[in-house]
């Protein structure tokens, strides 16, 4: 069936437009990104072809692998996200609690606007920041018995988030988060983080930070000298000063 459906659109259309969201968030491990890697290779005469164009959403390599796909030609044109506002995330959260609802409202119950608000503030202007943040203090909500989340249940249950994504974080990452906040995250221009760390050239370590980025425990900022790595409000609890080794 599906060979018959792209046999019937080459067949019936002059040009074919193929969409695939989130290839980055497939697999948050490392090793994925040379899979993604060899799929592109082996892809390369569709890729180009004039009959096809592809939308990608996400990273299809790392950071520092972006200039490979620039250099085979696979790229036509890379977006960047702008970053929203808090009235347009606002406007999400709406649109997606309708989604479950039994009649649509105009508002973002059970949500307070000062909690999402708060919600936005900490998730930086990100969509999917913002949506894993409403979803999991939702979660934490039913866990703690709340039923509707005003600017203090919020704190509650953000906290209840950020302590339950801290015990899921190994010791290693834990110790990297921590100087991530210490020194406002990782960058080129940021030698006091990468040389605490112990480590060298900043393009060497960024396949470790995407990795963190699509574990949601970084957020990846563009600005005009670079990138920049910082640690998500969600990790916050697990970016603190570890305790001391006995």
């Amino acid at each position: 069936m599906l060979f018959g459906h792209q046999l019937g659109a080459e067949c019936g259309f002059q040009h074919v437009v193929i969409a695939i969201d989130d290839l980055d968030k497939t697999d948050p491990h490392p090793d994925k990104f040379l899979q993604v890697r060899t799929m592109l290779d082996g892809a390369l005469p569709l890729l180009r072809s004039d009959k096809c164009a592809f939308i990608l959403t996400g990273r299809t390599l790392t950071v520092a692998q972006d200039i490979y796909g620039a250099i085979l030609g696979i790229f036509h044109r890379q977006l960047q996200l702008p970053v929203l506002k808090p009235e347009e995330l606002r406007e999400i959260a709406i649109k997606t609690l309708n989604l479950a609802r039994l009649e649509e409202r105009p508002d973002v119950y059970p949500f307070s606007d000062e909690a999402i608000a708060e919600i936005a503030a900490r998730s930086y202007g990100i969509p999917r920041q913002f949506n894993l943040n409403c979803a999991d203090v939702l979660e934490a909500a039913v866990r703690l018995g709340y039923e509707t989340l005003d600017a203090e249940a919020f704190s509650r249950c953000f906290a209840d988030v950020q302590a339950t994504i801290s015990a899921d974080v190994e010791a290693q990452v834990r110790q990297l988060l921590y100087i991530a906040q210490k020194h406002g995250g990782f960058s080129q221009d940021n030698r006091k983080a990468l040389d605490e760390l112990g480590w060298g050239d900043f393009i060497e370590i960024l396949p470790l930070l995407d990795y963190l980025v699509q574990r949601d425990l970084m957020i990846r900022q563009d600005y005009a000298g670079g990138v920049r790595f910082i640690v998500s409000a969600r990790a916050a609890k697990a970016a603190e000063l570890p305790p001391p080794s006995s």
